[in-house]
């Protein structure tokens, strides 16, 4: 991630390359940047959450839970870099999902595409998670549109992750009591 944002109060939004240090100093996370040092009281195992994450944060394969072995759909027209980034990882990818998919990536740009993440959600059973990928910050193709178009399904939005500059995502699932 570029920044950490610290939502408390005061809320604070630091870019990463401005921070010099993180480290979990008893309950607290201290952290060094330009400005100077600023302690926030978290308490010991979320100071040590929040240092371990700055230091390795997830690779796109972790937000989106997939791992080798895991079967992944690729559907519409997903980004190479993240299609890379999943067979890297020693996933199973394929072009459709099956009833053996864990994991499905839908690029969606237009509504028409949105529509085709509509019929994939419709057929999503069990466990399965269906990610929603997005261009970031358009206007035209809101995440409201999506999460609308989705909910509608009867699935839930539980996730969100960011992909790149450009792409953002939400994965939805099937309701827990529903699985």
């Amino acid at each position: 991630e570029g920044f950490v944002a610290f939502r408390g109060e005061p809320r604070v939004k630091l870019l990463r390359e401005d921070i010099q240090t993180m480290i979990a100093k008893g309950d607290e996370l201290v952290v060094s940047c330009n400005l100077g040092k600023a302690h926030f009281a978290l308490g010991e195992k979320e100071a040590k959450k929040w240092c371990e994450r700055f230091l390795t944060p997830p690779s796109l394969t972790d937000k989106f839970g997939i791992a080798a072995g895991t079967s992944v759909a690729l559907v519409g027209k997903v980004p190479a870099f993240v299609a890379a980034a999943v067979r890297d990882a020693g996933a199973l990818p394929s072009k459709a999902p099956t009833a053996k998919t864990q994991v499905v990536l839908v690029a969606a740009t237009s509504e028409s595409e949105l529509a085709k993440a509509v019929r994939v959600a419709e057929a999503l059973e069990g466990a399965q998670r269906l990610w929603i990928l997005y261009p970031k910050g358009n206007n035209a193709f809101p995440e409201s549109l999506v999460r609308k178009a989705l909910l509608g399904t009867g699935l839930v939005d539980n996730k969100t992750a960011r992909v790149d500059d450009v792409w953002t995502s939400l994965q939805f699932v099937v309701r827990k009591g529903e699985r």
